[in-house]
């Protein structure tokens, strides 16, 4: 994986929970995930904000609610024809391989990156888009909090046959990160998987 940071092996666990945690806060998904909660009886606080990964139930729980809602486990929806066998990685990247992520093969990602779906050229059409448009609103506002300091849950990506990490989750955040010129290393969980150009949106 080039000079990046691999840190330990990570838990498909880990995985899921990066997942809830980034996408219960975005405009997007937000209230799906709260009123599904909300159907369960169960605080976001005791499953996602604060979670025990050692407890098992909850683990299920998150599992359950990743596929309900993004087909993870289930082969649908985001995760279609995703393989099986994906062996997970806690990396860190440093501000200059910023350059190898690249947007999941879906809109608007496609569009805002001039066709190459590279993320430092997202970053730099972002101007292109309308102020109050979205992504446009939604990742100055990441950025804008990325330099007052603020840390978000981890990237998941996986890792493309020619050496690129394509995001999964994170597309708003990972374009914030190069639009702020964030300088200190981004943490992602990555995922391997020799069957990972079956995925749809490889």
């Amino acid at each position: 994986m080039g000079d990046m940071i691999e840190l330990r092996r990570a838990e498909e666990n880990e995985v899921v929970l990066a997942f809830l945690q980034a996408e219960i806060d975005s405009p997007r998904w937000a209230k799906w995930i709260l009123g599904a909660l909300a159907e369960n009886g169960v605080g976001r606080g005791e499953l996602i904000d604060h979670p025990d990964l050692g407890n098992q139930t909850a683990n299920a729980m998150r599992r359950a609610l990743l596929g309900r809602f993004r087909g993870f486990g289930v082969n649908t929806y985001l995760f279609a024809e995703f393989p099986y066998d994906v062996q997970w990685t806690w990396v860190q990247i440093s501000q200059a391989e910023q350059s190898i992520l690249k947007y999941a093969n879906c809109s608007p990602w496609i569009q805002l990156s001039g066709g190459t779906r590279l993320v430092t050229e997202g970053a730099k059409n972002l101007s292109g888009l309308s102020a109050d448009q979205d992504p446009r609103r939604h990742i100055e506002a990441i950025a804008e909090a990325v330099k007052q300091g603020r840390r978000f849950p981890a990237l998941v990506a996986v890792k493309s046959d020619d050496g690129f990490l394509i995001l999964l989750e994170g597309h708003c955040r990972a374009t914030a990160y190069v639009a702020a010129g964030f300088k200190g290393g981004i943490d992602l969980i990555v995922g391997s998987s020799r069957g990972i150009s079956k995925w749809v949106f490889y």
